[in-house]
C-alpha cells in the first residue's frame, strides 16, 4: 500500500515487532486503511523515504496499547531495535531524549508518553490514563515536529474496542469526510467514562461510611479504615487532576478545530464543537464531584479522629474518677492516723480476766479520738473539695478568655 497524498490510517494487531497483546494504531491525516503484520514497519520505511526526498506527507500520530512488564522500568514498552530506530528517524527525537531512554529497545516516557498517559494501579484505585495535552500535535508538517508516539500501558478493555469501532463504523468511501480530530475526542470520551466508573466506585464506599450512623466501620480495625479513607481522598484528588487535564485537552482540541478552516484540509464542524462543549461540561461536573468526595473523605477522617479523641477522653475521665475515689479514701483515714500518731494513744486493749479469758477493753479516753478526728476529717475533706473546685473554675476561666480572644480576633481582626 503506497502513501497517498491524503494520508493513511493503519491498524495492526500482534505485530511481530511488539510484545504479544500489543495493539498499534497509526493515523496520518484522516484516511483509513488496514495493514498486515509487517505493514507498520514498511509504512514507516516509506514515510522515512519520503522525508528524505523532502516530500510533505502530512501529520502522523502513533498510538501503542501495551501491557506493562512488572520487571521493567515503569511506562516502558519493548520493541525491536530496528523499529525504534525508524521511529527515531521519522520523529527526529533529540539526542538529549535518547540519552534518557536508557536502552534502544524501549520507547520510554522520555520519548513520548504523550497525550494519553498512564497511572499506576494501586491497592484501592486505578487512576485515569489521561495525563495532559503537552504532546498533542496537529496541523504541522512533518519535519522537526512530525507527530508523537503515545504509549498506553494496561488500558481498560473498553479502550481497545475504540480502535475497531473507529475503523469499522465508518464506510471506506467516507474516510475523507471523517473529522480529523474525531479520534482524539473519541479517546477522550472513553477515558473520561473510565474515570467516571472509578469515581462512582469510590463514591459508593464513602456514602456507605456516611450512612452508618452508629459508626460501626470504626469498631473494626480503626487504623485500617482511616488508611482507606486517606487513600480514597488521595485517589479523588488524582481523579480531579485527571479531569483538569481532560479540560486542557478539550481546550486544545477547540483551538485546533478553529484552525482547521485555515489548514490544508479545511473541515470545521459545528457538531464537533458541540460535542467538545458537552464533553467539557461533563468533565467539569465530575471534577467538582471528585473534589467534593475528597472533602467528604477528609470529613470522615476528622470524624474518626474526633471519635478516637472522645474515647480517650472517656477513659481519662474514668481514670480521673478512680483517682478522686482514692484521694477521698486517703483523706478520710489520714486524720485518724495522724491523731493516733501524735498522741500515741491506745484506745483498745486485749487482756485476761481472773479466769484467763481474753477480754477486749476500751480506753475511757476513746471519745477524745472521735472528738478530734471527726471535725479534723471534715475540715480536710472540705478544704480539698474547695481547692479542687477553685482549680476547675480557674482553668475554665482561662479557656473562656482564650476562646473569647480568638473569636474577637476573627471578628475584629488583629489589633
Amino acid at each position: 500500500m503506497g502513501i497517498r497524498p491524503e494520508g493513511i490510517v493503519a491498524y495492526a494487531e500482534r505485530l511481530s515487532y511488539f510484545e504479544p497483546r500489543t495493539q498499534v494504531f497509526v493515523e496520518q491525516n484522516n484516511d483509513c486503511g488496514v495493514l498486515d503484520e509487517g505493514g507498520l514497519f514498511h509504512f514507516l520505511e516509506k514515510i522515512e523515504t519520503s522525508l528524505a526526498k523532502g516530500e510533505n506527507v502530512g501529520n502522523l500520530t502513533i498510538f501503542v496499547l501495551g501491557h506493562e512488564d512488572k520487571k521493567r522500568r515503569p511506562n516502558q514498552l519493548q520493541i525491536s531495535a530496528e523499529l525504534f530506530q525508524r521511529l527515531v528517524n521519522i520523529f527526529q527525537i533529540p539526542a538529549s531524549v535518547l540519552q534518557t531512554s536508557f536502552d534502544p529497545q524501549y520507547i520510554s516516557r522520555a520519548c513520548g508518553l504523550g497525550l494519553y498517559g498512564n497511572g499506576a494501579e494501586t491497592e484501592l484505585f486505578y487512576p485515569s490514563i489521561i495525563t495532559g495535552a503537552r504532546c498533542f500535535v496537529y496541523g504541522r508538517s512533518l519535519g522537526a515536529n512530525v507527530g508523537f508516539v503515545n504509549i498506553i500501558l494496561r488500558p481498560p478493555s473498553e479502550l481497545s474496542n475504540v480502535w475497531s469501532e473507529y475503523l469499522t463504523e465508518t464506510p471506506a468511501s467516507s474516510y475523507g469526510d471523517r473529522h480529523p480530530l474525531q479520534l482524539h475526542l473519541t479517546l477522550l470520551g472513553q477515558l473520561a467514562s473510565f474515570n467516571e466508573s472509578e469515581l462512582y466506585g469510590m463514591r459508593n464506599l464513602i456514602v456507605s461510611y456516611e450512612k452508618d450512623e452508629e459508626h460501626k466501620w470504626l469498631k473494626h480495625n480503626q487504623r485500617r479504615q482511616v488508611f482507606i479513607l486517606h487513600r480514597l481522598a488521595q485517589a479523588m484528588r488524582i481523579v480531579a487532576e485527571n479531569y483538569t487535564d481532560a479540560e486542557a485537552i478539550i481546550d486544545l482540541l477547540q483551538r485546533a478545530n478553529k484552525r482547521l478552516d485555515h489548514s490544508a484540509f479545511p473541515q470545521r464542524s459545528q457538531d464537533f464543537d458541540d460535542m467538545l462543549l458537552n464533553t467539557l461540561s461533563r468533565t467539569g461536573a465530575f471534577r467538582r464531584w471528585a473534589l467534593n468526595y475528597a472533602d467528604r473523605s477528609k470529613i470522615l477522617i476528622d470524624l474518626a479522629f474526633h471519635i478516637a479523641t472522645q474515647d480517650i477522653s472517656e477513659v481519662n475521665h474514668q481514670d480521673s474518677t478512680s483517682m478522686n475515689t482514692i484521694a477521698i479514701v486517703t483523706l478520710v483515714f489520714l486524720p485518724g492516723t495522724l491523731v493516733c500518731a501524735i498522741f500515741s494513744t491506745v484506745f483498745f486493749d486485749i487482756s485476761f480476766d481472773e479466769n484467763g479469758v481474753d477480754v477486749l477493753q476500751f480506753s475511757p479516753r476513746l471519745w477524745y479520738f472521735f472528738a478530734i478526728t471527726t471535725p479534723l476529717t471534715i475540715a480536710v475533706v472540705l478544704s480539698w473539695w474547695a481547692w479542687k473546685r477553685h482549680t476547675v473554675k480557674r482553668r475554665l476561666s482561662a479557656e473562656n478568655l482564650v476562646t473569647a480572644s480568638k473569636l474577637r480576633s476573627k471578628i475584629l481582626g488583629p489589633l
